[in-house]
C-alpha cells in the first residue's frame, strides 16, 4: 500500500478504479490493478510468463512516468494466458507527484508524455485512442500551452519519450 507523506492518504494499489481498501497480505490478483513501482517485489515466475508471451516487463518507449502503470497493463495482456499472484504486501509512505498541486515545467511535460504514449498504446481501440488524444490537445491549447500541441504530436508520431 503507497501513503501520500503530505496527507497521509491511501492512494494505491487501485483496484477496478478505486483505491484498494483491503488488508495487509491480502491476495488482488483477479482484478484490474494499478499502482506505482515504488516498493514492487517481481518474481522469476512473473518475469518467466512475460517472457515465453515474449513481452518485456516495462515498455521501453516510456520514461519516468507511464513505466510503472505500463507495467500493471501489460500483467493484464499476461493475465488473459497465465494466472498471476498479486499480494499486497506492508505499505511505504512516498511523496506522489499527482497529489501535489504545483509541480514543475519538467515534471507537467514528463506526465503529459505519459498521457500520450499511454493514449497510443494502451486505448481500447482507435476511436478511444483518437478521441484521448484530442481531449489532451484541447486541455492544452484552453491553456494557451500552444507549443505542447507540437510536442503531444510529435511523442504520438515517434510512438517513444524523447529521451528513448
Amino acid at each position: 500500500m503507497i501513503y501520500e507523506v503530505s496527507d497521509g492518504q491511501r492512494y494505491y494499489p487501485v483496484v477496478d478504479g478505486g483505491v484498494y481498501k483491503g488488508c495487509d497480505g491480502s491476495v488482488i490478483s483477479q482484478n484490474n490493478i494499478l499502482s506505482i513501482g515504488s516498493g514492487l517485489v517481481i518474481y522469476k515466475s512473473l518475469i518467466s510468463k512475460f517472457n515465453k508471451l515474449n513481452l518485456s516487463l516495462f515498455d521501453e518507449r516510456f520514461a519516468l512516468y507511464g513505466v510503472d502503470f505500463s507495467f500493471f497493463r501489460r500483467i493484464e495482456m499476461v493475465k488473459r494466458k497465465y494466472s498471476i499472484k498479486i499480494q499486497n504486501v506492508s505499505f511505504i509512505e512516498h511523496s506522489l507527484s499527482r497529489v501535489n498541486t504545483h509541480y514543475s515545467i519538467y515534471r507537467y511535460r514528463e506526465r503529459l508524455y505519459d498521457a500520450v504514449l499511454t493514449t497510443r498504446f494502451y486505448s481500447k481501440n482507435k476511436t478511444s485512442s483518437f478521441f484521448n488524444l484530442a481531449r489532451i490537445m484541447i486541455k492544452e491549447l484552453i491553456k494557451f500551452k500552444v507549443r505542447n500541441i507540437f510536442l503531444i504530436v510529435k511523442v504520438y508520431v515517434i510512438g517513444k519519450h524523447p529521451r528513448c
